[in-house]
């Protein structure tokens, strides 16, 4: 028993001097805010506290960046509700109101309305103390058109309506460069020499500046199209070459009564 009380003793010494000196690790405190752009991603503890490099953005196609309430090592501080505005040098962005933070957090979407490069800034409403967040410089691009490819010519051979296709869609400038930096979905239909006809896919999303996948129309007509647009701006489109589309099989017998009138192409097949 002797033996071991010196024994404790020198554990609990020794034990006491590790407590005294050891720093304790203290939460930090909400300093400054943090803009995240598309290509980017929050990195805590390092000197700029995101990694990546910002996309291209595609004039007048409104695209979300991400607002962080963040303390010195940039560790979101999800105790942070505060109000937030933003700003942008470009001046006429769509920019949204300002917005409350959740859990240190807010998605906002903008619209850079300008060619150039811009930036946007984050300012806490309620504590003026905190450092505005400036984000990483964004150049924009101009959409200019669609451009198909791969679609079937009318001396290549015929598409029977219902059967699908391969078909490649580009977005290219002014000068037909492809834009590498347009994502998004864009709409498409069939047109023929009797209206717009029926598709599938209806809606296809771009990256990079491309699509690529299988079409099906199923409208039977000699002078078919494919045509493609920007939902939020339907000036901004493009049409395939003509194609043949022949009628598919014979599959069903159709009964047209009085009041009623083919619509061929369509799910029901009248109108």
């Amino acid at each position: 028993m002797r033996t071991f009380m010196p024994i404790l003793r020198s554990v609990l010494l020794i034990s006491a001097v590790c407590l005294v000196g050891a720093s304790p690790v203290l939460a930090q405190n909400y300093t400054q805010l943090q803009v995240l752009l598309p290509g980017e991603a929050a990195a805590p503890g390092t000197e700029t506290g995101k990694l990546g490099a910002p996309s291209a953005q595609t004039i007048g196609v409104p695209f979300t960046i991400l607002v962080r309430a963040c303390d010195p090592s940039w560790n979101t501080m999800t105790n942070i509700e505060n109000t937030i505005s933003l700003s942008s040098t470009d001046p006429a962005a769509s920019l949204p109101g300002t917005t409350a933070l959740s859990d240190g957090e807010a998605v906002m979407t903008v619209t850079i309305n300008s060619e150039g490069h811009f930036t946007f800034t984050v300012h806490d409403d309620d504590d003026p103390s905190v450092s505005d967040g400036v984000s990483s410089v964004v150049s924009s691009l101009t959409l200019y058109r669609f451009v198909f490819d791969r679609v079937p010519s009318r001396w290549d051979h015929d598409v029977d309506a219902g059967d699908d296709f391969s078909v490649e869609l580009t977005a290219e400038d002014q000068f037909g460069r492809r834009l590498w930096g347009f994502s998004g979905n864009v709409s498409l239909k069939q047109t023929t020499s009797v209206g717009d006809g029926r598709i599938s896919p209806e809606v296809v999303t771009m990256s990079n500046g491309k699509w690529e996948g299988r079409v099906t129309v199923y409208r039977a007509d000699n002078y078919s199209r494919l045509y493609a647009w920007l939902p939020s701006q339907p000036a901004i489109n493009g049409r395939s070459n003509w194609f043949d589309v022949d009628p598919g099989s014979f599959r069903r017998v159709q009964i047209v009564v009085p009041g009623q009138q083919r619509l061929p192409g369509s799910i029901d097949g009248i109108v």
